[in-house]
């Protein structure tokens, strides 16, 4: 008889569950991130010092004074191949890391696929060779028909990056690349009957600290940044990357570009220097202006100019630089671009206005496309560090090949 009632209360809990289900999710993401992160330092740490071993360990060989000239030249030769894989290295953060804070640009200008294509089989012909791959390349456009609007550079650098994965993971068969058109984009390809990809990892092979085997015993060098740099550089030129995969049965990796075609007009073929390393002639007499403040550096282009015939000067900052010139008459100016007192660019500037005709040079290790066009209204040649004799000496035999030096 002391009953007076029943109290209900309803409590509609789907927002509490909702907010419930997005925090777990974001912790397993945040989990998943840190996992990825540490897997991608463990690995970085790995492919900086081992490069780093290399080249200390057998810098530090070549003091041995008893030396045989075949074991130098196999130290060297070790010590090189260890600088270039960490050069790689050093690219791949620097691209990763325009890509994601936005400051990679997209610079246009007139490309030839056709010869894109056939240089990159040329390029990779010997490496493909080597183990014993062969390799194909497809064209879809006739020789005169094949220029379009794109970023030659960054579109060489992700089919380069595809070319080089596609001979890494193939131990026997071939290599296919070239391009298909469309009625709106041009679609490229390298295919490949290497040991393809597990379904499990194909939706992973594009993110930023993957690889798709990153074990100890992978056998595999690499940051884990290629592809991921690439279809970085894809979506920037308006484009989309995909890969169809069976494990064991080869990949097919293909990103798309969009069809701009360049103005239809008569194009003939430049006479290109050849970029060998034979010496100039005996009796070439080429005067030399070096501006550079890193001594290390400074060495290695005199060095080069040197074994070349060539007569030089060595100044240290770009305000030298100008009254060197001043003072005597050059017929070329290597110019480094950061140098104390007043940069390269600044200096070459003012050459110039009293040297209008003066070949001037830059090897700087700015090397980015946009940085190039930025100097290109002043420099006649450009020179990415680190310099290579055989690009310097393709310079010198273009420009000075039919002067009576």
């Amino acid at each position: 008889e002391n009953f007076k009632g029943i109290l209900g209360v309803i409590r509609d809990v789907t927002s509490r569950n909702m907010v419930q289900a997005e925090l777990r999710q974001a912790k397993e993401k945040a989990e998943e991130n840190d996992r990825l992160k540490s897997a991608f330092l463990a690995n970085m740490s790995h492919e900086i010092r081992t490069p780093m071993n290399g080249i200390l360990g057998f810098a530090d060989l070549l003091k041995n004074p008893d030396l045989t000239g075949q074991q130098q030249a196999q130290f060297i030769s070790i010590i090189e191949q260890s600088g270039h894989r960490m050069l790689n290295i050093i690219n791949d953060l620097i691209s990763i890391s325009k890509i994601e804070s936005g400051q990679m640009e997209v610079t246009n200008s007139e490309t030839n696929l056709n010869e894109r294509i056939e240089f990159l089989y040329h390029f990779f012909y010997a490496e493909a060779s080597k183990k014993g791959l062969s390799l194909y390349f497809t064209c879809a456009f006739p020789p005169l028909e094949a220029y379009v609007i794109t970023d030659k550079e960054k579109l060489d650098s992700v089919l380069i990056n595809l070319i080089k994965n596609a001979i890494k993971y193939t131990d026997h068969g071939s290599i296919t690349f070239g391009y298909r058109v469309w009625e709106k984009e041009i679609e490229f390809f390298v295919r490949d009957t290497g040991k393809g990809i597990p379904p499990d990892k194909l939706d992973m092979v594009f993110e930023r600290f993957m690889q798709v085997d990153s074990s100890v015993n992978s056998g595999y060098e690499g940051a884990g940044l290629g592809l991921s740099i690439s279809k970085g550089l894809v979506e920037l030129m308006g484009g989309q990357i995909k890969v169809k995969s069976e494990d064991a049965a080869g990949s097919e990796f293909s990103f798309t570009i969009p069809r701009k075609f360049a103005p239809k007009r008569h194009h003939v073929a430049a006479d290109k220097p050849v970029a060998g390393k034979k010496m100039l002639d005996e009796d070439r007499n080429i005067f030399v202006l070096v501006a550079e403040d890193d001594d290390t550096s400074a060495n290695y282009l005199k060095t080069i100019l040197r074994m070349n015939n060539c007569r030089f000067v060595l100044v240290r900052t770009g305000k030298e630089a100008v009254e060197m010139c001043r003072q005597q008459k050059f017929d070329l100016v290597l110019m480094d671009i950061k140098m104390p007192e007043m940069d390269g660019y600044s200096a070459a500037r003012i050459i110039r206005e009293f040297c209008p005709d003066m070949l001037i040079v830059a090897q700087t290790a700015y090397a980015l496309e946009t940085e190039k066009l930025k100097y290109s209204d002043v420099f006649d040649e450009y020179l990415t560090k680190p310099v290579k004799a055989e690009e310097l000496i393709a310079i010198l035999d273009k420009q000075f090949k039919n002067e009576n030096y």
